[in-house]
């Protein structure tokens, strides 16, 4: 027998035997090959276990932070499988999970190393191998608390609290700001410098800082203010703000339907030189009484609420200098009042010009538009409309070289479109029956962007890669399901973690041509050994508004009772959402779907479809509902 050390890759599934235990001597009498009375020399390894080979067990020689699940009880030890019913899920305090323990996502340090968390340490990992190349020391937030606790106005306590947790609203270039008691202040991250930037009895909202840290802009009382980072210096930029005009902060109906549930309603320039910001004027919208039984005791609030065909909020696009002055408008007159929509608003890359889409109120169209800093008219940079409604583009992305991507549904599917600096065409770089649903990874140097689609299933995202000419369409994630990716920062490596409706989510590295490389979690659930589960199933069924040129089928899910009898009627338990474009079916595990399964263990087929218009095949699905919804 001879024993060496050296360095070794430990394949997924294998077992890791603690001996910091009470029986941490027997487990080495046990597994040690020379040892008395081990497993060798009760022949347990002779199946596997020739002249020359290697012995099966590894000692490690140091303490390592792999990622490793709880082992379920030897077979003699477990318990008979149990239903998954109510009071299993929500009434023991212990809810039942079938997820496992699946690796989280990575974060690239560079192109071959990434780092991960193991038992609250961070690591730095080699992608290539998966050798823990050094733990991470945790940033020493010491002089942050330091300096926030020189402040007057804040114990240690608090200063631990929030200097600890970095909690934090906004950080750029080595500043980061906070609120406190309702008023904002401002440290240093190297611990510096600390300073209150703001007393005053109302409270400011939505703070930020600018990108270079100089500035933090905020809303009080309807009005968007800055304040000096440096000096406390504040400034009033706005001075129409009240309770029908907000400056800055978003009416409701721009903030829940447009804007994605965000109220921030002003943009810094990428050089600190200027913001760009809504005056929302709400005086013609309808306001309604409302009882909000969320809280105790309950409270009668009044909200605004712009019914279809009643008043819009009026919305002016405004441009400020940090340090005061006038604002300046951009000047929409070419546009209806109270008939448009300003769907997303943002800076050109090198600062010269804020860009916004317009839209009529019916979004039947929508322009592009580019506005100088100092307001006035805007060039309209192209025009984009489809059969039906038009959605505001998920990716504006300006390039180096000053051209930009662009998406559009203008085909019936939503896809990447490149144009040059004037609004130009250049070329479409994603084509077919298929979603393009978002870029990973730009490479402008290569001319190839990562992106997820739709390109294999309707239920379910993969990633795939394209040259920004539209050629050399590739596929880097083949295995049926949904994908969930992060690319390292050149594009060599990916990693991969994906499932589906019968695998729970497992991880590997690929290569940049998504060949695997290596397995970095198995996500063993042993947990569904302790449930009696029924069969889940994928179903695709024939729609009505077929014809012999184009045969639809919808998607949809079934989730049978674990003692499903073909021969017997059952109740059918029918969940959709149904809204346009708003799938509910879709390939991945989903949680182990334990409230479905807990469903068909009460007696039900639970069953789960979306009528065409929400299917989520492409945008031509969804106008079957334009100024239909509703109608059958």
């Amino acid at each position: 027998m001879t024993r060496s050390t050296e360095t070794r890759s430990i394949i997924a599934g294998a077992y890791l035997v603690e001996v910091d235990q009470p029986l941490g001597n027997l487990v080495i009498a046990t597994l040690e090959p020379a040892a008395e009375d081990s497993l060798v020399s009760w022949n347990f390894f002779d199946e596997g276990l020739n002249a020359g080979s290697e012995y099966p067990v590894i000692r490690l020689v140091s303490s390592l932070p792999l990622l490793t699940a709880e082992l379920p009880p030897l077979a003699e030890d477990r318990k008979p499988r149990q239903r998954l019913t109510y009071e299993a899920l929500y009434e023991t305090g212990s809810r039942p999970s079938l997820i496992g323990s699946p690796m989280r996502s990575v974060s690239w340090e560079d192109d071959e190393h990434y780092t991960v968390r193991r038992s609250g340490e961070k690591w730095l990992v080699e992608a290539l191998t998966g050798r823990y190349v050094e733990r991470i020391e945790a940033d020493d937030n010491t002089p942050i608390i330091d300096a926030i606790a020189s402040l007057e106005s804040i114990d240690d306590k608090t200063a631990n609290r929030i200097g600890g947790r970095r909690s934090f609203s906004s950080t750029a270039s080595g500043m980061a700001i906070f609120s406190h008691q309702q008023d904002l202040y401002a440290v240093a991250l190297d611990g510096s410098s600390a300073r209150r930037l703001t007393s005053h009895p109302s409270r400011e909202e939505l703070a930020t800082l600018s990108p270079d840290g100089r500035y933090a802009a905020f809303v009080r009382d309807h009005d968007l203010y800055t304040v000096e980072t440096a000096t406390g210096i504040e400034r009033q930029l706005t001075t129409t703000g009240s309770e029908k005009v907000r400056n800055g902060k978003k009416a409701w109906i721009y903030y829940e339907e447009i804007f994605g549930r965000n109220w921030r309603a002003y943009w810094w320039a990428p050089d600190s030189s200027a913001i760009a910001y809504f005056e929302t004027d709400s005086t013609d919208v309808d306001t309604f009484t409302l009882v909000d039984d969320a809280v105790e005791p309950q409270k009668v609030r009044v909200t605004e609420y712009p019914k279809p065909g009643r008043p819009n909020p009026l919305v002016r696009l405004g441009l400020l200098n940090p340090a005061g002055g006038e604002p300046a408008f951009v000047d929409l007159s070419g546009y209806t009042v109270g008939d448009f929509v300003i769907s997303s608003m943002g800076w050109w890359s090198d600062s010269s010009s804020a860009y916004f889409t317009i839209q009529n109120r019916a979004q039947t169209w929508l322009d592009l538009c580019l506005v100088s800093p100092r307001g006035g008219k805007p060039t309209v940079l192209l025009r984009d409309s489809t059969e039906a409604w038009v959605e505001a583009p998920s990716v504006f992305r300006i390039l180096n070289d000053g051209t930009f991507l662009l998406t559009s549904e203008r085909s019936g599917w939503k896809h990447l479109y490149h144009y040059d600096a004037e609004g130009n065409l250049l070329n479409q770089i994603t084509d077919g029956e298929w979603e393009f649903r978002g870029i990973v990874r730009l490479d402008q140097e290569k001319g190839e962007v990562f992106f997820n689609s739709t390109t294999d299933s309707p239920i379910a995202t993969g990633l795939y890669a394209v040259n920004l000419d539209g050629t050399n369409l590739r596929q880097l994630t083949p295995e049926r399901g949904s994908h969930r990716v992060s690319v390292s920062t050149k594009g060599t490596y990916i990693v991969d973690s994906w499932s589906n409706t019968s695998q729970p989510e497992r991880a590997v590295l690929r290569d940049n041509a998504g060949t695997i490389i290596r397995t970095l979690d198995t996500n063993p659930v042993f947990a569904l050994d302790d449930w009696e589960l029924g069969a889940v199933e994928l179903v695709s069924i024939p729609a009505t508004r077929s014809t012999e040129e184009e045969q639809i089928t919808l998607e949809a899910l079934v989730v049978y009772p674990p003692d499903f009898d073909p021969n017997t009627r059952y109740p059918v338990w029918f969940s959709t959402y149904a809204g346009p474009h708003a799938p509910t079916v879709h390939d991945g595990w989903s949680g182990g779907r334990t409230g479905d399964h807990m469903l068909a263990q009460s007696g039900f087929i639970v069953f789960r479809g979306d009528p065409y218009s929400a299917s989520g095949k492409g945008a031509r699905s969804a106008w079957t509902a334009y100024k239909r919804l509703g109608v059958p």
